[in-house]
């Protein structure tokens, strides 16, 4: 492959223009100040790093988590009488589960839908105890990915409280490699040229998954994470000395480990044996029986600390849809079977089980722990976009995006959004009846 050239003046105008685009926060605050006060008691409470909290107590004051209690403060209850008590007993109480890379369910497809059918999803994805995403764009052309753009700019700047919250939108593509493009349209791939360049750099963008051997110096991946953004290694051939140079200038996550790259070959390890021996490189991976064999997320749970890996959904429009429903992704047709989206190349297309199934299927599998597998779809999202100071933890000043899940089923009981309840299971099994 012959090696890009760039002049001086070239990656001048390059950080230029990622300055002038990148936005420096990539959420805000929505909603007025809720007064009332919120105390969660009786629950399992699953703290950093994994440990468990029997029977604690979270305290919410205005949206955030103001303290945690080992037990029930009575005082509190005695001394103010605008306290909201919600009973946890019987619950894991977790903080609202981050997906960084989910392309849309529920028939939507966040790259061509319109703002209200991205906020009805987002309100959809509450059910799962997903309260904050970054919603992912496939390549596409240039006026598909300009308009998906400006919609997820305008759900951004008006997010509410019904909804799961945009962190800034994640753009997989079109920086891949085409033998590895997986369902990717190839027409619409491109090099990394200044020019491409400019055209994907809106200002919400917070995460880029390109094949590093497009940039081999690694000079655009370390301008591009210079200025805040996350830069993703996926649908890639890259040898382990090209992975090593894209770590090295700043890429710190895998896109979807194993899927869409070259597979372990003892003379050629390549990106999977680089990722693995750096333990400050994320892989995401995707639990849901048909992008990776169990053996195989065994592996990387034996190889990778626990803390570097990150559960991801890869959600297509076909989740929530029946078996034999078909629908478009990657311009082609895709199905949901037994075996997965597969679209018309016979290639899996997106996935269809969200983080709350992923972690249950870890916990069933043997793989994690309740409190491990919450982790990798909370704190450690959180870390990698670093948004950890917010969002990702239950701990003090934390926004109070809290899910309760029953601990037998794992399902979910309860989502919190800045602590206010935002969906609950028994009204939402009572309207269904009703209907």
């Amino acid at each position: 492959m012959p090696e890009p050239s760039r002049t001086k003046a070239e990656n001048t105008c390059i950080i230029k223009l990622m300055s002038d685009s990148t936005s420096a926060s990539a959420w805000a605050k929505p909603g007025n100040p809720d007064e009332t006060w919120r105390l969660i008691t009786n629950g399992h409470l699953v703290l950093p790093k994994g440990e468990v909290m029997e029977g604690g107590s979270v305290l919410i004051v205005d949206g955030r988590i103001r303290d945690l209690y080992s037990k029930t403060p009575a005082s509190l209850l005695l001394e103010r009488d605008n306290v909201e008590v919600i009973d946890a007993t019987g619950c894991w109480v977790t903080p609202g589960l981050i997906d960084q890379h989910i392309n849309g369910a529920y028939g939507v497809p966040f790259n061509t839908a319109t703002t209200e059918q991205i906020r009805s999803c987002l309100k959809m994805l509450l059910s799962h105890g997903v309260t904050s995403i970054c919603p992912t764009l496939i390549t596409a052309s240039n006026i598909e990915l300009l308009g998906a753009f400006a919609r997820l700019e305008e759900l951004m700047i008006n997010q509410h409280l019904t909804h799961c919250r945009s962190l800034g939108f994640h753009l997989e593509g079109p920086f891949l490699n085409p033998e590895y493009r997986g369902a990717h349209p190839k027409a619409h791939l491109l090099p990394p040229t200044l020019e491409h360049l400019q055209q994907m750099m809106a200002p919400n963008l917070r995460i880029l998954t390109l094949a590093p051997e497009l940039d081999p110096y690694g000079d655009l991946v370390e301008m591009i994470t210079s200025k805040g953004i996350r830069v993703n290694i996926g649908h890639t051939a890259a040898d382990i000395d090209i992975a090593r140079k894209a770590f090295d200038a700043g890429a710190k996550c895998v896109t979807h480990f194993f899927n869409a790259m070259p597979g372990f070959h003892h003379r050629k390890p390549g990106l999977l044996a680089a990722a693995c021996l750096d333990d400050s490189v994320y892989v995401e991976l995707i639990a849901d029986g048909h992008h990776s064999a169990v053996d195989a997320l065994a592996l990387v749970m034996k190889l990778k600390p626990a803390d570097r890996i990150i559960l991801v959904s890869d959600a297509n429009t076909l989740m929530g849809a029946d078996v034999g429903q078909s629908t478009q992704f990657g311009g082609q047709r895709i199905t949901l079977t037994a075996d997965g989206s597969i679209n018309e190349e016979g290639k899996l297309a997106g996935a269809t089980c969200l983080l709350d199934g992923a972690i249950r299927n870890l916990v069933k599998w043997h793989l994690a722990s309740f409190p491990q597998a919450v982790q990798m779809a909370t704190a450690n999202p959180a870390r990698y976009l670093g948004e950890n100071t917010h969002f990702g933890e239950l701990k003090p000043d934390a926004l109070a995006d809290i899910a309760l899940w029953d601990r037998q089923s794992l399902t979910i009981k309860q989502t919190l959004l800045q602590g206010r309840v935002v969906y609950e299971a028994n009204q939402a099994e009572a309207a269904q009846k009703a209907s």
